[in-house]
């Protein structure tokens, strides 16, 4: 589970993972480098490859964990980790299914959308002076409409702080970084690479990602994927847990291997028996995790009908993310 490029494990995502864990499915979150519990100099800065690489490396950490089965490994993602979370299934055919929450899927149109010409002029000039110079341009990550931000529109800031207050989240961000790894950023272009189910859940009142891209990348799986429209902003709070409780039993920790500085955090949970009703009047329209747990059943019955072996089929007898429950 990846968030988007400037939020960090903490921030809303330990409420899906929960959700998920009830499902008794395992969850495991990550901080990309330059950002949250991980290393990474200079802090605060946003490098698209590295943070596919370090999706890469997470859906490795995940394949060797105990009781976890490699061939059962989904990708869930929110914002720009949406996108990355496609791009990294683009490329790993071992991936059974990825979940797309809100996905920035094209740069170029994200910038469009967010910005007025004459700010991102103003960012440009900026960014090339901060390169020339070699030093960083700090600049706010949101703001309101017309504003100089990255991010500029009405629920930008407003839903950046109710995300990550609690988390000690920063309205600043390295420009440079940004600017030079959006200008490439194309995800809708790796759609027809993608060999597993997909859902792309889409916010119909969504102000920083442009809802055509999204459309036209969904368009581009027209049979593995499912569009689902969601009565929400990007920035909407996590789904409430329904009076659930989750027991934490153990710990898990570990870095993963050969110099990589990004830091994983998993707990194993008990997940007891619990009821799906308060899902069934949600099939498009509701609850993100609810169309999840949906989505993900019937992504199993259709992958055991087309004898695949993801999910389903020879995997059925194997140790995987239904027997093990764990939530970081």
């Amino acid at each position: 589970m990846g968030h988007g490029g400037t939020l960090t494990r903490r921030d809303g995502i330990p409420e899906y993972a929960a959700r998920l864990v009830a499902g008794r499915f395992a969850a495991l979150a990550f901080d990309y480098r330059h950002w949250g519990d991980s290393d990474g100099e200079p802090r605060r800065w946003v490098s698209i490859r590295r943070q596919l690489e370090d999706w890469r490396a997470a859906v490795g950490y995940a394949r060797g964990l105990a009781g976890v089965d490699p061939d059962r490994i989904a990708l869930w993602g929110m914002s720009l980790g949406g996108g990355h979370a496609l791009m990294t299934a683009a490329q790993d055919s071992r991936i059974a299914a990825t979940i797309a929450l809100v996905p920035l899927v094209d740069g170029l149109a994200q910038l469009r959308r967010t910005s007025t010409p004459k700010v991102r002029l103003a960012m440009t000039l900026r960014a090339l002076r901060g390169a020339l110079m070699r030093s960083s341009v700090v600049v706010p990550v949101a703001g309101p409409a017309k504003s100089f931000a990255v991010l500029a529109a009405h629920e930008a800031l407003p839903g950046f702080e109710r995300l990550a207050s609690a988390s000690g989240w920063r309205n600043e961000v390295d420009l440079t970084g940004v600017l030079r790894g959006f200008a490439r950023y194309q995800p809708v272009r790796q759609a027809t690479r993608i060999q597993s189910p997909v859902l792309i859940q889409l916010a119909e009142h969504d102000e920083l990602t442009s809802l055509g891209a999204i459309e036209k990348t969904a368009a581009r799986w027209a049979r593995r994927s499912d569009l689902a429209p969601l009565r929400r902003s990007h920035l909407a709070p996590p789904p409430s847990d329904r009076g659930r409780t989750f027991d934490a039993s153990s710990s898990v920790e570990g870095r993963p291997q050969r110099g990589c500085d990004r830091e994983w955090s998993c707990s194993s949970r008990s997940a007891g028996t619990t009821s799906s009703r308060g899902c069934q009047s949600a099939r498009w329209r509701g609850s993100t995790a609810c169309i999840a747990e949906r989505s993900v059943r019937r992504w199993s019955r259709r992958c055991r009908r087309h004898g695949s072996g993801r999910w389903g089929g020879r995997h059925r007898g194997s140790a995987g993310i239904g027997r093990s429950s764990m939530a970081g």
